[in-house]
Formats: structure tokens, sequence, C-alpha cells
């Protein structure tokens, strides 16, 4: 991008570095789940105490980037194993919103005048 904004006599410089970075900002935005680890353990005459162990977890639910807009999706599972049972969310799929590569099809034709129809991008 530098280099074709070169081309049109624009100098390279710090100035036009950070224009050019604020056209590909990225965002993410996550999601605060809990996962729950429960345990039981019995004493010496068979009784059962029950602790709850709480652990923070981040999700990443939406991102959009110079490769394109995404949602994340989870869903909650809880597994069983001997005496510990842990229930979390697990990703299950992400779904592209928009197209590929908005960005640099934004930019090339907002800031570069650039055609759609001159623009191919190559995946």
């Amino acid at each position: 991008m530098a280099f074709h904004n070169m081309s049109n006599g624009t100098t390279i410089n710090e100035n036009l570095l950070n224009e050019v970075s604020k056209s590909f900002t990225s965002t993410f935005t996550y999601e605060r789940n809990i996962i729950t680890t429960e345990t039981i353990i019995k004493d010496e005459e068979g009784n059962e105490k029950k602790t709850t162990k709480e652990e923070t977890q981040y999700l990443l639910i939406e991102s959009n980037t110079i490769v394109g807009h995404y949602k994340y999706y989870y869903k909650e599972i809880t597994t069983e194993k001997e005496n510990t049972k842990i229930t979390k969310k697990v990703f299950t799929n992400e779904e592209l919103i928009g197209e590929k590569y908005t960005m640099i099809k934004e930019y090339l034709k907002e800031k570069l005048h650039i055609r759609e129809n001159d623009i191919e991008i190559d995946t």
C-alpha cells in the first residue's frame, strides 16, 4: 500500500505509515465465561464432600481484521471423569460476515481510487 502511495507522489514517512495502518485496524470482542469444576471426595467414613472451583475464560466472539469480519460460536458442554465434572464452553464454528478482505478492497477504492472491477484478490 505504501509503495502504491509513493508511486502517486506521496512521500513514505511515519505519517503515511500511520495513516495506512489506521485503515487496517483490527478489532476483537470477547465474552467472559466461567469454567466450573466440581469435585466429589469421599472421606474415610464414606461421606461425600463436594468442592467447586471457578475459573474465568475469555472467548473471542467477534473479530474484524484485514482478512474479514467473523463471528465465533460456542456451546456449553459438561464432561465427567471419575470424581470430577467440568462445565465449559467450547468452540463450534465461525461465520464470515460479508466478504473476505473487505478492509483491503475499501482502502483500494477509497484511498487509491481503484475501480471495483480492477480489484482481484487471490485467496
